[in-house]
């Protein structure tokens, strides 16, 4: 009689094109910034536009809020970078398996993107 256990089930590859739990999507890459984030979960985004006069810019991911400090003359996408160098950085996004990546004027999280708060008069979400 064989001895079938755990290890005998195949785990899901993200980025094969099979949406297999945990997956909620699998879109055949593990690239941010097109609707399927690169651990195979719906992405979330927020877009900031502008060039930063100084003041800070905070986003609540999946109930953690993530605060930078944005500098005279950094445009959006350095100041999204900050962004997502901090969220990476967060250990409880980090012990709920979540992270984001910039792209060009948006920021995109495997996570639920709650809040965006920007407290700088030369960025916007709009």
């Amino acid at each position: 009689i064989a001895d079938v256990g755990l290890s005998d089930v195949p785990l899901p590859v993200c980025g094969d094109g099979i949406t297999e739990a945990p997956e909620t999507c699998d879109d055949s890459n593990v690239l941010a910034g097109d609707g399927c984030y690169s651990s195979c979960q719906i992405e979330d985004s927020v877009a900031v536009y502008g060039v930063a006069e100084g003041g800070s810019v905070s986003v609540t991911i999946s109930g953690v809020v993530i605060m930078v400090t944005t500098n005279f003359g950094e445009t959006a996408a350095q100041v999204l970078a900050d962004l997502a160098i901090a969220v990476n950085a967060d250990p409880t996004l980090q012990g709920l398996g979540l992270s984001a990546a910039d792209i060009s004027d948006s920021l995109f999280t495997d996570g639920i993107v709650d809040s965006l708060t920007i407290s700088d008069v030369g960025l916007s979400d709009v």
